[in-house]
């Protein structure tokens, strides 16, 4: 793939690992903001849990006999907000045409997982009642049908793939990118999203966090062409050439990755709350 596009091996490897980064802590950062949101709420319902940075853990025998609101407030609220958020985001980056293409790869990567993280989430909790499974099994208590409704959404889901590409594809910084754009996606998108789930997977493991693994994992029926969509020819029109390089130097690669390792630590953070 590094092959194909007419840039230097070094560029496009810089482009892949950027993106990934990209991917990376934006998955994180909608997790960390996501559980923060959790945790609050809890906390006003007095409700006894272990806060953990991507991951409360109730006490034992803590959800006990809730209502449907109470329910839907701290395990639902998150995702419904984050899709909501997400279009808006779509929106800012479908009206603006002047923004840099790392701030625009930014928020295109942080639309993708704050829109998708709902209806994943949907899928993961047919097999998962962590989260936001455990709102959506209170609400369909047969598995069959939370499955059926998981289908129809994830395949509603996957037919706007084509739009996940034209706003990946904005985020090229030449105009010699837009001729080659099965090339760039694979990039820039593919690459970025299989790469960033390997590297999210001890986030995941360490605290068995199951159906936020399966959500990441999901969102590659989206990224990967399987249900069609492999050749594209969107007419992109890039109205600012960025020619800026990816990494000014090599600390800033480093910074990156010990951000990335700070934050796994940071996962291991145990409050009583």
């Amino acid at each position: 793939m590094l092959d194909d596009l007419n840039f230097p091996r070094k560029t496009q490897r810089e482009l892949m690992w950027f993106s990934t980064f990209m991917f990376v802590l934006v998955a994180l950062l909608v997790r960390f903001a996501i559980n923060l949101q959790t945790c609050l709420i809890m906390k006003y319902f007095h409700i006894r849990f272990e806060y953990r940075v991507f991951g409360n853990i109730l006490e034992k025998g803590g959800r006990g006999n809730w209502s449907d609101w109470k329910v839907i407030l701290v395990f639902g609220l998150g995702p419904l907000v984050a899709f909501g958020l997400g279009l808006l985001v779509i929106r800012a980056l479908q009206r603006s045409n002047y923004l840099a293409w790392k701030s625009r790869l930014f928020l295109t990567w942080l639309a993708f997982i704050m829109v998708l993280f709902l209806p994943m989430s949907m899928l993961a909790g047919v097999f998962f009642y962590d989260d936001f499974g455990y709102a959506f099994a209170n609400f369909f208590i047969s598995k069959l049908i939370r499955a059926g409704l998981s289908l129809f959404i994830l395949a509603l889901t996957v037919f706007f793939r084509p739009l996940w590409m034209e706003l990946f594809l904005r985020t090229a910084y030449s105009h010699r990118i837009v001729d080659q754009q099965a090339h760039f996606i694979g990039l820039i998108f593919i690459l970025p999203w299989m790469i960033g789930t390997l590297i999210i997977f001890p986030f995941t493991f360490i605290e068995h966090y199951w159906a936020w693994l399966m959500l990441l994992i999901s969102m590659g029926l989206v990224v990967i062409p399987i249900f069609g969509n492999r050749e594209f020819n969107f007419k992109i029109r890039l109205t600012k050439t960025d020619k800026r390089v990816v990494f000014k130097n090599k600390l800033s690669l480093f910074g990156y990755i010990i951000a990335i390792i700070l934050l796994f630590l940071l996962s291991f953070i145990r409050i009583p709350m």
